[in-house]
């Protein structure tokens, strides 16, 4: 099998600190590009973690075509366009929670063929989920936790 190709969507802790050292570690993960808002960030993030490439926006990554996949773990609000913007550009795109913060955002990346598959605690977002992308996915309770999943 070989590595999908991640460009990383900000600089953000959580990515730097969490995400991008556990995807670096993972057999099928080739992390090859990061986006900021800054390009000097983005070059000090890509150098930090030993990232080739650094973009100062990230419509310049998007627009890669090297990038097959991106992580986007930028804050709540804009989730939704750059998610949408991700998927419009051919990419597979890995969202941090909330994937959106209102019902008819999701109505909106259902239109843009956007699926999830995560946890967290907010009933009412998965039950959302769950009408808007009925058949193809299904949410349930387990361990205390709304959890989507794909149905096959």
């Amino acid at each position: 099998m070989k590595k999908l190709v991640w460009g990383i969507l900000s600089s953000a802790k959580i990515g730097r600190e969490k995400v991008i050292p556990a995807m670096q570690a993972a057999q099928y993960c080739d992390v090859q590009a990061i986006a900021s808002r800054s390009l000097a960030r983005a070059r000090q993030a890509a150098t930090a973690l030993g990232i080739p490439r650094a973009y100062g926006s990230y419509e310049d990554l998007l627009a890669d075509p090297a990038i097959e996949a991106v992580y986007n773990p930028l804050p709540n609000e804009q989730h939704v366009a750059l998610t949408l913007q991700a998927a419009r550009a051919g990419k597979h795109v890995l969202c941090e929670k909330p994937m959106a913060l209102h019902a008819d955002e999701l109505v909106i990346m259902a239109g843009g063929r956007v699926t999830h598959q995560g946890t967290c605690n907010d009933t009412a977002t998965h039950r959302a989920l769950e009408q808007v992308f009925d058949h193809r996915i299904a949410v349930h309770q387990l361990a205390g936790q709304w959890v989507a999943v794909p149905k096959i």
